[in-house]
């Protein structure tokens, strides 16, 4: 109580520097009075504080108290987001209560919350806020996070993973080390034919987490490329050309999609690979092919007129 007053009386007197550094020990002082949020409130608190000083962060001092109250702001948010990941668990529940008494370390939240309670997504939050990009975990914890959410529902499973990655791509999509895309396309998919889903579901909804419509041609085409038998085994061979399909009609239809600079290449690109589409699809003369040479071909047409 008497702390409380104390950096009040600071910051009422404009020391600025001594009120947050008081209001960052009270958040990181061990006790079961106080919750995380309140924690997290006293940081942020603290953070405006050294915000305000005289010469701001610009005077040395308060420039490294600012860089330190930072870090230990992000790593609160992930404890946070654990907290919040644990709370419905009954195994957890003895356990709890720690995550409120004092703000823990991020090895601390990986080892003893993110790794026994299989949290996916508390691990990725983790290694992004520890600058620790390690690629085998990164995409063992994608393909997690996609599995957890399609098991997570029986009713509309596309509609499930479609918001979940709206929301996880605001996050990590413009740092290709946390989101891989080649990984996550492929297994959104794999998900979008098992279950029989709208064609172009997935590279929409990736574009709205900011991916790019050249990006996006470039990761499907390598997809088409491989070959690979598992569209086949699910039971639509074609699947990757529909969904290929649909991305060249979002940009035959509207070109504005793609920036200024870029557009002439792309549709340079675009011209190339309905093409080379054509081309394989012709060999395969079925009803279902026609309907797809039919698009392909109006799409050739629109580009044609660009």
């Amino acid at each position: 109580a008497m702390f409380d007053l104390l950096w009040k009386y600071y910051e009422k007197t404009s020391q600025y520097v001594p009120a947050a550094r008081i209001l960052a020990k009270l958040a990181d002082r061990h006790s079961t009075e106080l919750s995380l949020s309140g924690r997290v409130q006293y940081l942020s608190r603290a953070i405006m504080c050294v915000k305000s000083s005289e010469g701001g962060s610009a005077n040395r001092a308060a420039g490294e108290l600012l860089h330190h109250l930072e870090e230990k702001m992000e790593v609160a948010r992930v404890q946070l987001q654990v907290l919040e990941a644990v709370s419905g668990k009954p195994e957890a529940e003895g356990q709890v209560g720690r995550l409120n008494s004092d703000l823990l370390d991020i090895t601390t939240l990986y080892q003893d919350w993110a790794e026994p309670y299989q949290l996916w997504e508390c691990k990725l939050a983790i290694l992004q806020c520890a600058g620790h990009p390690d690629q085998p975990l990164v995409n063992t914890i994608w393909t997690n996070i996609i599995e957890q959410q399609e098991n997570s529902t029986n009713q509309n499973k596309v509609l499930a993973l479609s918001n979940k990655m709206e929301t996880l791509g605001r996050q990590y999509a413009n740092s290709s080390k946390y989101f891989p895309l080649e990984l996550i396309v492929r297994q959104l998919e794999v998900v979008s034919c098992r279950e029989r889903g709208e064609a172009g579901w997935v590279p929409s909804c990736l574009q709205t987490t900011g991916v790019s419509l050249p990006r996006l041609l470039d990761v499907y085409n390598r997809l088409y490329t491989t070959k690979d038998s598992i569209w086949l085994t699910l039971g639509d061979s074609l699947h990757i050309l529909k969904v290929l399909c649909s991305l060249l009609q979002l940009f035959a239809t509207d070109p504005s999609l793609v920036s200024p600079g870029e557009r002439r290449q792309f549709m340079v690109v675009c011209q190339d690979a309905v093409s080379t589409y054509l081309g394989e699809l012709y060999q395969k003369q079925t009803q279902e092919t026609s309907g797809l040479v039919a698009r392909f071909r109006d799409i050739q047409a629109k580009l044609d007129r660009m």
